[in-house]
């Protein structure tokens, strides 16, 4: 399991700046959980002054392509499959798009390629979570990727905790993902760390 956190961010400053062209302040924290060698979740959260459009773009290399299934996107690479989906918390809408677009892996020479996007819209407060999974060759798959809804310490309802479950064989793992590290309690797990991880195989409890 790895993990890694990333923060940007931009205050709004008059400093030789009419007053029509501040910028204004927004935040964007990045955490990036590795649970190797089949998932990548990219936990991206933003905040700003007002309501925005927020869009996460995912540039593809040339050669690669990219299509709809029923709950995520097919993405084949050089022989390779990959499986994509994003979550959102309740009550936010998303849209996603595969976009025709180009990249250049040399100066002025541009090859077509695809971007994968994914829109938020009309928000101040924004939380868009990745899925990756890489080698999905059909004996591993997510078969769960939701908001769910867990609780604090004192009973209170907490949302922006997001459920992921990956199946391979006799083997269930169970990812909490808590980007914020609140202690909570959801279904039989009671954390306080970023990510939690439960692996049951036959049903038994393993870690």
């Amino acid at each position: 399991l790895l993990e890694g956190h990333f923060d940007s961010r931009s205050i709004a400053s008059s400093d030789n700046q009419p007053a029509n062209s501040l910028i204004p302040e927004y935040q964007h924290q990045r955490v990036l959980i590795g649970c190797l060698p089949y998932l990548w979740i990219i936990v991206d959260k933003m905040k700003a002054e007002g309501e925005h459009q927020w869009i996460s773009s995912y540039h593809l290399d040339s050669g690669c392509t990219a299509s709809a299934a029923q709950d995520h996107l097919v993405l084949k690479a050089g022989g390779d499959i990959h499986h994509m989906r994003f979550i959102v918390p309740f009550g936010n809408e998303l849209d996603v798009a595969i976009e025709s677009d180009w990249v250049s892996r040399f100066y002025n020479w541009k090859q077509p390629a695809k971007t994968v996007r994914a829109t938020l819209r009309n928000t101040s407060d924004a939380a868009l979570i990745s899925v990756i999974h890489s080698q999905a060759d059909g004996s591993t798959r997510v078969s769960e990727a939701a908001p769910v809804r867990a609780v604090s310490e004192s009973g209170d309802s907490i949302q922006g905790v997001y459920s992921i479950r990956l199946d391979s064989h006799n083997t269930i793992t169970r990812l909490i993902i808590n980007p914020e590290g609140r202690a909570l309690k959801y279904d039989d797990l009671e954390l306080d760390a970023v990510v939690a991880v439960e692996t049951r195989i036959d049903g038994h409890l393993m870690q």
